[in-house]
């Protein structure tokens, strides 16, 4: 159990309560192209659309067998592999943008295509920026992109994405975004990025630490604004308690690409 005291769950069966006995949750797969990638069909394609990305100026990542490119930690691409085994990169913000996108630029190539879609994502993904939908996806997982280029921002030397535990249905989706590493003083490290108030921050951030490095102190990275006594309060409930680190105000600006 990673709470001390552990909490109880109950299950409801007719008039009768059943309490829950927990289990531990199957470990995910490393960032980058995997095995599972290739035998979903998009092997050899996958590879080539990675390159494809990673000229483009996008972050390649692979969660759950999905080949996808992110800009400042926003999706702007994916490998969609259909019926028949053949692989394609679809352009665009998500599943209903990249239809939209290819019904009005089909005929665009996917470089430019790419291109295009990754200089509005920048534009309305930056410090100073005005509010947009697009700044306001996934803010999570731009702090991680920010940390994977600015440790020191949290006190640490090296950071690296992980995984989420589960996988997300649509970029709407908030699941805290992880990272592992090494913090100044060389000790292993878990950092979980979070924008807002999300109460599943402390126990997500618990089980990635199980998962990966159990031994390693957890640090929850977050606004200042979004810096809530009740995160702090289920954070100090945990067996080995999370330590909460207040992003700069300009953590936005922090990043290169």
């Amino acid at each position: 159990m990673l709470f001390a005291p552990a909490p109880t769950v109950w299950r409801i069966e007719g008039h009768t309560l059943h309490e829950v006995t927990a289990r531990p949750g199957g470990a995910p797969e490393a960032e980058g192209l995997t095995s599972d990638t290739k035998r979903s069909g998009a092997g050899a394609d996958g590879s080539e659309f990675a390159l494809l990305l990673a000229d483009a100026g996008a972050d390649v990542v692979c969660e759950h067998g999905v080949v996808a490119g992110e800009v400042r930690g926003l999706e702007i691409a994916r490998v969609v592999v259909a019926e028949d085994g053949s692989a394609a990169l679809e352009v665009g913000v998500g599943r209903h943008d990249r239809e939209a996108f290819a019904m009005v630029h089909g005929d665009l190539p996917t470089r430019e295509a790419l291109a295009s879609v990754i200089a509005t994502v920048r534009e309305n993904r930056r410090a100073g920026a005005e509010s947009h939908p697009l700044s306001r996806l996934a803010e999570e997982r731009w702090v991680r992109a920010v940390l994977v280029e600015r440790p020191d921002l949290v006190g640490c030397a090296r950071l690296a994405p992980v995984v989420p535990l589960l996988p997300r249905d649509s970029v709407k989706d908030v699941v805290p975004a992880c990272l592992v590493g090494e913090d100044l003083d060389g000790r292993a490290v878990v950092v979980a990025c979070s924008v807002g108030i999300d109460l599943d921050l402390v126990p997500t951030a618990a089980e990635v630490r199980a998962h990966h490095a159990p031994a390693a102190r957890l640090l929850l990275a977050l606004p200042a604004r979004d810096d809530s006594p009740v995160t702090r309060r289920v954070a100090a409930r945990l067996r080995h308690p999370a330590e909460v680190v207040v992003l700069p105000d300009d953590w936005r600006s922090a990043a290169v690409a």
